[in-house]
């Protein structure tokens, strides 16, 4: 079973779902998370760990919108993605599509935590990988 962020939602927040321009927003001032109504139950999973890091992180000045979505997106990423079960998907298929439906995550969650490997993970996943990297 995947990792469920529904635990995860912070003491004294709540989760509302509405129709929305955006995937999830995160008011802190009410604390609340938003969720776009009509996200996908792997859509939805993916943008509510990410409004729960935003709720655990606090607000943050507009300048600093790019490399707070940055820091979020790669933990967000690193919570739902063991890279244990990165390497078992990525063997299965090194389709980003593909990999991300094994790791019931979407597409752009799983390029977060790519971008975010350290050098040590990049190197457990290539000698975990080894059979795709060899030349026929």
């Amino acid at each position: 079973m995947a990792y469920d962020p529904w635990g995860e939602v912070p003491a004294g927040w709540s989760v509302d779902l509405a129709a929305m321009p955006v995937r999830g927003m995160c008011r802190w001032s009410r604390k609340a998370i938003l969720l776009d109504i009509r996200l996908s139950g792997v859509e939805e999973r993916c943008t509510l760990m990410h409004e729960i890091v935003h709720a655990e992180r606090g607000p943050f000045p507009r300048w600093a919108t790019a490399r707070e979505e940055a820091a979020v997106n790669a933990e967000a990423a690193r919570r739902l993605i063991p890279l244990d079960a990165l390497g078992e998907a990525l063997a299965w298929s090194l389709h980003p599509a593909v990999a991300a439906e094994e790791l019931d995550v979407d597409p752009p969650m799983l390029e977060a935590l790519l971008r975010d490997l350290t050098e040590a993970e990049v190197e457990a996943l290539r000698r975990r990988l080894g059979h795709h990297l060899e030349s026929p």
